[in-house]
Parts: structure tokens; sequence; C-alpha cells
């Protein structure tokens, strides 16, 4: 689900059309992403008591519904529980609140201070709690189990798993299925990383190596912070992948469904004599005994629903299984392009007055990805106006660029919408090389992006006055005898001189070209400038948001090689391959980034990694970084450590 923090509204309508969806499918049980009711980045809105009171006015709204008529439903909510707020899971059949599921272990690394608004639940514990009036009125019910415990139903045992327990060095569903469990349902919150998808469904296999059936549910997009959800839920049976949803998809509702075998072959035949086939115990039958033995001595806490069960009728238990399913993980270049087209559809249309992007163009590296990534949402937009993602994301897509775009004359072709949606400005100086500036005006060509051409010495030359007059002093570049301080002066006039320019054009823009609203402008400084501190306060670091701020150089330029042929854009080819020149200064045509920097950007990226991922300080980098090295080596590496480590 594509959902939106404090969205109640919209997230309640996504919610019960992916119930619908599932029902239609003739699906059992469906279960929901993390928080779905309220979306997950709602932050310190989640301290305020309204947020979970809508959240259950929400559920409800679902136990309302009748979706959980003859389907086990789970969905994700903020919950209070004697005063104390928890991570919560609800489960619902036949308009009964089963159980309210608290997460036992809260993630708060990387993005996340799930500490900050939530309590974490003991693990194996089940209480009951008071419903608040909405929901016993919806509900008929007064009080509902709170806590850990496992489902029987019929004809399996449903364990419940929450995102971070998932991750831990002991997994929560490893004592569920040493319980008895045959199938874990684990709603997630899980934004991207790349490779991650990967990493997820290894713990998936691993979880049901031995035996048993995992679904994961995922949330997709932006909801309303830094993070993109990337979606990709997921169905194992048996260590086998048997669904998996789309990662980067323009859908707001994609429902994943798997017909799975409860029991592998050699339990099913062992459970049922009447197949006639001869039952030896296998290996993996006898781990899970053991499994389940060594838990008898503190029995996990159950929940018995009598009358309900997976398999609902001769029909459904003769249907064919879903078939084993190759995943092809895509390269990391595909990866942070089609996860930033769509992270910045998501931040357009949720935006008040935005009508399209307005960027910055240098003819460099940095902006052109950015420009590539804008124009590969166009095209992934235009394939879903044409309906190549189902009718019901055609009608949503095509709804929200006549709201975005109303004068844009056809929504189905990328080009056009490009055009549209994406305005690129060159800003020029005298220092910039005819090189330079006709990479930048190919790469918006090819795009088919919006040109503004915009020569800004003058207006630079016009800021420097206004010093020279007020001081009686002229300041010279450095190779001319001027002092540091002069030279920042002179050379950074420009690139603050382009932040103004920039929110000028993104303000007025479309004005100007007779339409209305504005446009958010977006950054293109990659994350190994960002670390290392080289970039001009209030130049490209300074917009709206950035598709490529946590990506590093070598990735913008295999993003670049991607976007090439994704796009059919061979100036992207020619961008990659350019050595980055600075062209902050007169006369300096073979002044590169690189000797501005006192490094090469592979040896950025390199201490880059070490300090954001490794944690490591200079002398940890240093002692990575000395194996193999010659003396004048490693004192030539110590030095670019220093500099990074004190810019």
């Amino acid at each position: 689900l594509n959902q939106w923090a404090m969205d109640f509204d919209g997230n309640l309508e996504r919610t019960l059309a992916s119930c619908k969806e599932a029902k239609e499918a003739g699906a059992r049980f469906r279960l929901g992403p993390e928080l779905e009711l309220s979306g997950y980045t709602c932050e310190d809105h989640f301290l305020e008591r309204e947020t979970t009171h809508h959240s259950c006015e929400s559920l409800a709204a679902v136990i309302a519904s009748g979706v959980s008529d003859g389907m086990l439903v789970d969905v994700g909510l903020p919950f209070a529980h004697d005063g104390v707020l928890y991570n919560c899971r609800a489960l619902l059949l036949d308009g009964e609140l089963l159980l309210i599921r608290p997460k036992t272990a809260l993630a708060d690394d990387l993005c996340y201070r799930e500490s900050r608004w939530f309590t974490a639940w003991t693990p194996e514990r089940l209480a009951r709690t008071q419903l608040p009036p909405v929901l016993a009125a919806a509900c008929g019910q007064t009080s509902v189990p709170f806590g850990d415990a496992l489902l029987d139903v019929d004809d399996a045992t449903i364990g419940l798993e929450m995102c971070e327990e998932l991750f831990l060095p002991t997994p929560r569903h490893l004592a569920q299925l040493a319980a008895g469990a045959t199938l874990i349902a684990n709603g997630n919150g899980s934004h991207h990383e790349l490779g991650k998808q990967r990493d997820r469904l290894s713990r998936l296999r691993e979880a049901t190596s031995q035996t048993g059936v995992y679904l994961y549910s995922n949330l997709l997009g932006c909801d309303g912070g830094r993070m993109y959800f990337d979606g990709g839920s997921m169905v194992c049976a048996h260590g086998v992948l048997v669904a998996m949803g789309e990662q980067y998809t323009m859908r707001e509702v994609q429902t994943v469904v798997a017909s799975v075998e409860l029991q592998p072959a050699a339990a099913a035949a062992e459970a049922s004599p009447c197949l006639g086939v001869a039952v030896t115990a296998s290996a993996r039958n006898e781990s899970h005994r053991l499994l389940r033995a060594a838990a008898t001595d503190a029995p996990y806490p159950r929940l018995a629903v009598p009358g309900f069960a997976l398999c609902a009728s001769a029909a459904q238990v003769a249907a064919a299984a879903s078939a084993p399913l190759e995943w092809v993980e895509p390269t990391e270049a595909e990866q942070l392009s089609r996860a930033g087209a769509v992270w910045l559809w998501d931040q357009l249309r949720r935006s008040a007055q935005r009508c399209g992007f307005f960027l910055a163009a240098s003819g460099g590296a940095d902006s052109s990805c950015v420009a590539a990534i804008t124009a590969l949402m166009a095209k992934m937009l235009a394939e879903t106006a044409r309906g190549g993602h189902g009718a019901s994301a055609q009608q949503h897509v095509v709804c929200e660029l006549e709201r975005i775009a109303p004068n844009c004359a056809d929504v189905c072709d990328a080009a056009v919408l490009c055009e549209r949606l994406l305005q690129v400005s060159f800003m020029g100086s005298d220092h910039n090389s005819p090189q330079t500036r006709r990479r930048a005006l190919s790469v918006a060509a090819e795009l088919h992006a919006h040109l503004t051409v915009v020569n800004i010495e003058p207006a630079a030359a016009a800021v420097v006055r206004t010093f020279v007059d007020a001081t009686g002093t002229s300041p010279k570049y450095g190779k001319f005898g001027g002092v540091h301080h002069e030279n920042n002066l002179l050379s950074q006039a420009h690139g603050r001189l382009r932040m103004l320019t920039a929110y000028m054009f993104a303000t007025a823009g479309p004005w100007a070209r007779g339409d209305y609203g504005t446009l958010l402008v977006l950054g293109s400084a990659n994350s190994d400038e960002h670390n290392r501190g080289y970039n001009d306060r209030y130049d490209c670091s300074a917009a709206d948001i950035n598709p490529i701020g946590s990506a590093d150089k070598a990735l913008v330029r295999e993003a670049l090689r991607w976007c090439a042929d994704e796009l059919g854009a061979p100036v992207l080819l020619e961008v990659a391959e350019a050595t980055p020149l600075s062209e902050t200064e007169p006369e300096e045509e073979d002044a590169t980034d690189e000797a501005d920097m006192g490094m090469s950007y592979a040896m950025l990226s390199r201490l880059s990694s070490l300090r954001k991922a490794g944690r490591l300080g200079p002398l940890g980098a240093y002692r990575e970084l000395r194996d193999g090295l010659d003396p004048a080596a490693e004192v030539a590496m110590a030095r670019q450590g220093e500099l990074f480590y004190f810019f």
C-alpha cells in the first residue's frame, strides 16, 4: 500500500480496496503493512491522542465494511493499552476483533526512531485491553486479548511477527515455529536500501526452510518523510518463493495473492493416510519436531479460532499451489533510478500547489542523473497512464496528472509529460567550458525537458560590486594574487546566485509559461561530496528534495549508464565518462573536482563508506586502508584521510 502519514481517509480507502481485491481473488487471509491506517512516518504526531483515535475510527470502519466476513484480516495501527502507546496489528474475522498484537522489538537504527513514540511489548505475554467506545460500538466487544499469541484456526496455527522482529539475532518466528506455527505473517514498514530485498528474501527462505509458510507485507512509496518504502511483498512456502509484488510502481494498491500447501508433501502424507503415500520421517520433519519439543517448557500463548479454516472448501484444497517464482534482482543502478522516480512522484503529487520540478543543470554527472531519474518518472507515469499496470492504477495516475498538469497535451506520451513536469535551467557563467554547456543542453534535449538558458555573470558581477562599493576594496582570484577569502567571495557568488535564480524560476516559472502553481526545486549533491563537505552552501545543495543524496559518485555514474539505455539518451553515457570539473574560477579548464578535494572519487567513496557504514574514525580508517601500501602511498593515503575527516 502506498499510504500517506495522517491521511486517515485516504489510507482507509486504500486498505479497504486491498481487502476487497484479496476477497475477489478468493483469499482467506489478508495481511497488510505496518501502521497502514495512520501511515508510518507520522513522527511526533504519534504523541497526539487524535492520531490513535482516528486510527481506531478507521479500524471501526474496516470492521463495519464487512471485508472480514469469511476472511481473516490483519491491519496495522497505533493503539494505546493502559495509557501506553504501542505499534500494533489488529486481527479481524467476521466483524469480530480477535487480537491486538503489539510489536515486541522496536526499530531505532538508521532512519528509525520508534522508541521515541512506542513501547516494546514483552514477547509471549498475553493480556486483555479495554476497547475505546468507537471500536466497542463497531464490533460489539468491550475488551479483547492484547499481546503476543498464536492463532489456532481449524487447519493451521498462525504466528505473528512485526518488521524489526524478523531482523533480530533470534527472530520471533523461531519460537513460533517451535510452538507449532505453520504460517508466519509479518506486516512491515521497511525502507529501501540497495540489495535489501535480497536480504529479506534470504531471511524468509531460511525461516521456512524446515517447513511452513511466510507472508511478508510492506509499505510502498514515500509517506511523508525522507524514506522510500519499496514494497516487494512476498509469500514463501517451505523455503521457496511463490509470489512477490513490485518494488517500483506507480500503483497505490497492489495485492499479492498466492495459493500454498500449508504442509510440505511428506507432512501432508503423514497427516492424511488416505493419500496412499508411504511415509518416512524426513530430516526436515525431525528437525521441526525437536524445535517443538524444546518449546514445551514455556508454552506459547494461544488463541483458538474455531470454525475457521484457511482451506475453506474441497475445491480450494484441490487447487494447484502457486508455482515457484524466479526473482532476478535489478542492478544497483536500476534500483536507485526507479526508487528515486517513484519517490519523486509521491513528493510531487502530495505537495500543495506544485506542478512540476525545477533543476539547475550544470552538464555534470550529478545534475544529469537527477534529470534522468525525473525523466524516468515521466516514462513510468506514461506507461501506467496507457494502462500498463491495470485499470485501477491507470485511473489513479491519469486523475492525478490532470490535477497537477491540466494543460498537458498527452499524459500517455513520456516526452510530452517530461516537458511539462521538468523545467531545466543552465545557469552559465564565463567560467563554463563550451563542452559543459553543450552537454547540459543535450541532456535537456534528449530527455525532453523544458530548457531555459540563464547567464548569471552580470548578476554575479553586480553582487561583487556591492561589496566593492561598501568596502572600497576589490577582491581578486587566488591565481591573480588574491588571498583565500577573496577567492571564495568571487567563486561562491555564482553558486549562491544559482540558488536565488532557481527559487525565482520555481516560484514564477510556471506563470511565465501561462501555467499555474510552483515547482519543487531538485538538489543534485551526491553523498560523497556531502560527507567531504565539498559543496558551496546554498548552491546545488539548496533544494526542496534530492533523489541522489544517499548515492556515491560511482553509483551516480552507473545510474547514468543505465538510464542512457532505458531512456534512449546516449548523451548520458558521455556525461558519465566526462571528468568532473569545478569551473568556479577563470582560466581553469583543467581544474578537476578531484584536484580541488585532494583525493579521487574512488578514495572519497571508500572513506565515506568506512565512516558512515563502518562507523570508523580517522584512526580506524587509516588502519583499514594501509594494508599493502608502500611507505609513500601510506603517507599519501593518511593525508587524504586527514583531509576527509577535517572537512
